[in-house]
């Protein structure tokens, strides 16, 4: 009985200490000295999921600081979980994007108590970090400068196939030789994600660049026509990826890309069987029926799912056999979570204010009574400068039809790189900001100052990609949210001809 007792407080007091331990919240504090005045900095916090298909995860909560002094300090949420932040300073038109200036340190791993100090030098170029847990930050600065160098110096022009291949292992061999050597500041849980972090994202990348170009033997691909360069490619492929990897850990989930790694193997997998003409099991999803279930195998049908949004290839279908493939309670949650405003015929909410360029609030509902088509976009984006060149001639074909509205949504955080892009008045060789169309019979609404991050895009575009069309009815209803963009004349004519349906049918 006694034994029985000191046991049950055991268990209780070990309970109330990890709970302790595990809500202790982090701080970091960015020490910026600069010659010139920065007075504000953002700290990203990260949600477990990629955008699209990439080795981005997309932004849960931004932080933002400011300071006269140089010393921002951040006080990060209580997690009991491994997660991932963003650091940098304001993109001003005086410093180049992704530049020095910019303070960029992207997707770091965070332990929960983590307390961080982050020093930037100007004068050095350098970045130092101090605190409880550093190690793991310290590791991956100087391994992700290291890469940069090797890059530079291995994959010069006219690289052939065989020399890729020789660089990407000896990149590999060179950063996990030196976390190795740097596995003793830290804890096995911070070794483990470090080394799965760098090999899904270093291997991803790989992986992906055979699924996207060199075994698609499109006239876009560099090896068009150069079938022995591609089978050097499909040779090295042989090697290193037709083999069993580890998807099964349960920290794994944990990474910031395996998950998309996993995905990034089933699609190199299908584009392999397709340039060796072997037989094909068909979609990208039935290559993930492959592997073992797993949580990991859940997060990578999810990101699928995703990009399958992104592609125009999303359907109710889909999901509900992509759903039958998840293992676990917590990500068919999130399935039904991320993709239940994606079914057809679901309703749109109306607790979203955008800006029209007058400066006036807008709402979805403010449309009701019409099909509204929604053209999402971002300064910059090159393929939303190739919808531009299509919708103007898009509406006017359309303009036949009753109780049709377009809507151009920006989601440009900064309102005047938005406010550029629609001028009438800037032609597109003035300036590389100009990027979209402007008609008289568009409303253009963005989402004022929230990005990418608004709630609707969330909601509404969950795989992250732009451009993104969505498709209303007129009792403010989803039609669609994965058409193809119409980003050339062959997608311009497919899209005018789906709009057309929807239109038939509503009126029926």
């Amino acid at each position: 009985m006694k034994n029985t007792l000191l046991y049950i407080i055991t268990v209780i007091l070990a309970g109330i200490a990890h709970k302790s331990i595990a809500q202790k919240k982090s701080y970091f504090e960015i020490h910026l000295d600069t010659p010139y005045p920065v007075d504000t900095v953002y700290l990203e916090i990260h949600s477990e999921f990629t955008g699209g298909g990439n080795y981005l995860l997309e932004i849960e909560e931004s932080l933002v600081k400011i300071s006269n002094n140089g010393i921002f300090r951040f006080e990060l949420p209580a997690k009991n979980e491994p997660y991932y932040i963003s650091v940098h300073s304001p993109n001003t038109t005086d410093r180049k994007r992704n530049s020095w200036e910019l303070h960029w340190l992207s997707h770091y791993l965070v332990m929960p108590s983590d307390n961080i100090i982050i020093k930037f030098d100007e004068n050095k170029r350098n970045v130092t970090f101090s605190g409880k847990g550093y190690q793991k930050y310290n590791w991956r600065y100087i391994s992700d400068t290291m890469i940069d160098k090797l890059i530079k110096q291995y994959f010069k022009a006219g690289i052939k196939a065989e020399e890729v291949i020789e660089a990407n292992d000896l990149i590999r061999t060179r950063t996990l030789r030196s976390l190795d050597s740097a596995k003793y500041g830290l804890s096995s849980t911070e070794y483990k994600l470090l080394k799965a972090n760098f090999i899904g994202e270093r291997m991803g990348q790989e992986v992906l660049d055979l699924a996207f170009l060199n075994f698609h033997w499109y006239p876009e691909s560099k090896y068009y026509n150069d079938r022995k360069e591609a089978e050097e490619y499909a040779k090295g492929y042989e090697k290193t990826y037709l083999k069993d990897f580890d998807d099964n850990s349960s920290y794994l989930t944990s990474s910031s890309s395996w998950a998309t790694f996993l995905y990034h193997r089933a699609w190199a997998k299908r584009s392999y069987d397709n340039f060796k003409e072997n037989p094909s099991k068909g979609s990208i999803l039935e290559y993930l029926k492959l592997y073992s279930p797993s949580q990991v195998r859940d997060q990578a049908i999810i990101i699928f799912l995703r990009s399958s949004i992104s592609a125009g290839k999303f359907t109710d279908s889909l999901l509900t056999h992509a759903k039958e493939l998840i293992v676990s309670k917590k990500y068919k949650n999130a399935v039904s979570k991320i993709f239940e405003k994606s079914s057809m015929g679901s309703r749109i909410e109306d607790n979203f204010v955008f800006t029209d360029n007058e400066g006036k609030a807008v709402r979805i509902s403010d449309f009701k009574g019409k099909t509204v088509i929604i053209d999402m976009w971002f300064t910059g984006c090159i393929p939303c400068i190739q919808v531009a060149r299509f919708m103007p001639q898009i509406e006017e074909n359309l303009k036949d039809c009753e109780d049709l509205i377009f809507v151009s949504l920006s989601v440009d955080k900064d309102k005047e790189d938005w406010l550029k892009s629609i001028d009438p008045n800037r032609k597109r060789e003035d300036t590389f900001t100009y990027t979209h169309y402007t008609t008289t019979g568009t409303k253009y609404i963005y989402t004022s100052g929230t990005g990418s991050n608004n709630p609707f895009i969330k909601n509404y575009n969950p795989g992250g990609g732009f451009p993104r069309m969505v498709v209303i009815d007129k009792n403010g209803k989803l039609l669609s949210n994965s058409l193809n963009s119409p980003t050339n004349e062959e997608r311009a004519k497919e899209f005018e001809k789906k709009i057309r349906g929807f239109l038939n049918k509503s009126s029926l």
